[in-house]
């Protein structure tokens, strides 16, 4: 979406111009020496809902060249979005760290750019499910970007996962379904949030804290 761009925009403390259906006419944006890229990649429009690994990547290559041309951490710009150890809702086990279910990756990307300076993340594939994963305490958030191909298994997933989880973590569903109905069914099946893609980190954010309050 626009917002969640113009946020990771001012995350990374540049402007960036903008071209037709909000497709950004140069990345990297100034005052980095990189030439742009000839040609955009169409995901970049919708950047809250598909960011590719390699824009991952450069982000993260481009904030430690800010870090080191500007001597300030950018790093620190997010402190206000930090969460203590004691604040999590989950005892005994690793606050900082989420367990992911994103067969394609791209929602999974894009959180690991909004949540870079405050959790950990280990993603896996649907078909790698098994519930015995619960009983790891290494984690403290459990999160599924739901395709709309697998609703039916997901839901079932939310069933057995709050139903066998001893640590009772929460779930935090992902979707680009906004039907009420449909959202209903995974709060009926056990989600604690359930947030509809796209997203801003804002959005992302709030909700984290909601299920970790």
């Amino acid at each position: 979406s626009v917002e969640a761009y113009k946020e990771l925009a001012e995350y990374l403390r540049c402007e960036i111009p903008w071209g037709p259906g909000f497709t950004p006419l140069t990345w990297p944006p100034p005052p980095f020496p990189t030439p742009p890229t000839p040609t955009m990649p169409p995901y970049l429009g919708i950047l809250a809902n598909h960011l590719d690994p390699k824009i991952v990547q450069g982000i993260e290559d481009k904030l430690e060249q800010m870090n080191k041309q500007s001597g300030v951490d950018i790093k620190h710009q997010t402190e206000q979005f930090h969460e203590s150890p004691e604040s999590a809702a989950v005892e005994g086990v690793d606050f900082n760290k989420i367990y992911m279910f994103d067969d394609t990756q791209e929602s999974y990307n894009l959180i690991k750019v909004f949540l870079r300076d405050t959790y950990k993340f280990e993603n896996h594939n649907f078909d790698n499910y098994d519930i015995d994963f619960v009983k790891e305490d290494y984690f403290s958030i459990i999160m599924l970007d739901v395709p709309k191909n697998l609703w039916d298994k997901c839901l079932e997933m939310v069933r057995e996962i709050k139903d066998n989880d001893p640590f009772k973590r929460p779930i935090l569903v992902l979707s680009s379904e906004f039907m009420h109905d449909k959202i209903a069914s995974f709060y009926q099946a056990g989600a604690d949030k359930f947030l509809v893609k796209p997203f801003s980190k804002n959005h992302l954010l709030a909700a984290i804290d909601k299920i970790t309050a």
